[in-house]
């Protein structure tokens, strides 16, 4: 079923007062107010979290793959970390490791991994 324009206006709309309203709670509610220590710790932690839980399942069970596990993406994610960990730099870190990732998937291609 293909949605309507409407439908997708509506769905954007919808969306963008929902993002609205939940940066407004922090932001508009409890901008001007001192949050308890222990909130401020726990939101520390949010990014550490966010960024495995959405990098997670695409080196588990990547779509490429139809869902199967891949050791070269695996190993280039195992590199990538390891390499942005030594250089200090997750920028630098990220690009190395998209470069092993191309350099392992031909490989396999040619050499047969």
């Amino acid at each position: 079923m293909v949605p309507s324009n409407l439908e997708v206006w509506i769905t954007i709309v919808g969306l963008a007062v929902a993002t609205f309203f939940i940066r407004f709670s922090f932001i508009g509610i409890l901008g001007g107010r001192r949050m308890p220590d222990w909130l401020l710790t726990a939101l520390r932690y949010v990014p550490v979290t966010i960024l495995p839980a959405l990098i997670a399942p695409a080196i588990l069970w990547p779509e490429v793959t139809g869902g199967q596990f891949e050791p070269l993406r695996a190993t280039a994610a195992v590199l990538t970390f390891a390499l942005a960990w030594v250089l200090k730099s997750p920028m630098l870190g990220f690009l190395c490791g998209l470069v092993c990732l191309v350099f392992l998937i031909n490989a396999n291609q040619i050499f047969g991994l």
